[in-house]
């Protein structure tokens, strides 16, 4: 503890959560042991890091976010806003509800399925099944959101969609951002060779859409992968054949 007061003013206040959560060995623990609470406790982990990113570093600041957060009780919150048409609920605990309307956001790989469930088949089913039920709650309407990059324990990651997302029969749902564009006017359709002038060569292996925009997932052949917008990156179209 005398440590890290000594670098309060030095490092970021994230960068000293991090240091803290390596030393103590709570995350690590956390991420590691056996238990299906503990996904959600490695999730507000990373949350936090990422909220003390904002603040800056210094004791101003850390006294700014614990203020802010010793003042944001979700009981306050109820009964200010008592009646309010939205909630805010986790997909493990809405077994046995229903809703009009269902937004479950976060549909990208490390997120659902968490990173942590991704080496074990039976992990992965579990939130496939929790994602079933989430999706099942919905009456009338059902969203699901994915994002492109996300800032995620205090750095920001580019972010691919879920598989889950993938696996939804494409008669049951309207993808917005397609333009109405056919698989066959994809420039870079999935399994197609590509060249990169600083990357060399690789294979489309991914491919979607936002806002009628093209992206792609590229495996290049050092083991590299990256992810472009066909419509700026310099990528060309190449034959291995």
């Amino acid at each position: 503890m005398e440590e890290l007061t000594t670098r309060v003013p030095e490092i970021p206040l994230a960068e000293l959560a991090r240091v803290l959560l390596s030393r103590t060995g709570l995350y690590e623990m956390y991420r590691t042991r056996d238990r299906s609470e503990d996904t959600a406790k490695t999730a507000n982990l990373e949350e936090m890091v990422s909220d003390m990113a904002n603040y800056g570093s210094g004791a101003a600041a850390l006294t700014e976010f614990l203020e802010s957060v010793a003042l944001a009780s979700p009981l306050d919150a109820a009964d200010a806003d008592e009646g309010a048409p939205v909630t805010l609920i986790t997909v493990h605990n809405t077994k046995g509800l229903e809703f009009d309307r269902v937004v479950i956001t976060g549909l990208e790989e490390g997120i659902f399925p968490h990173s942590s469930s991704s080496g074990n088949p039976e992990d992965v089913e579990e939130e496939r099944r929790l994602f079933y039920v989430g999706a099942t709650r919905a009456r009338q309407q059902l969203v699901m959101t994915w994002c492109l990059s996300r800032r995620l324990f205090g750095r920001t990651t580019e972010m691919s969609p879920s598989r889950f997302l993938e696996e939804v029969p494409e008669g049951m749902v309207r993808k917005t951002g397609r333009d109405g564009l056919a698989a066959g006017d994809e420039q870079f359709p999935v399994g197609s060779g590509v060249y990169h002038d600083e990357y060399g060569t690789g294979v489309v292996e991914k491919t979607w859409y936002n806002d009628g925009t093209q992206l792609v997932q590229v495996r290049f052949q050092s083991g590299r992968v990256g992810k472009f917008l066909p419509k700026y990156a310099r990528l060309e179209r190449v034959d291995f054949s």
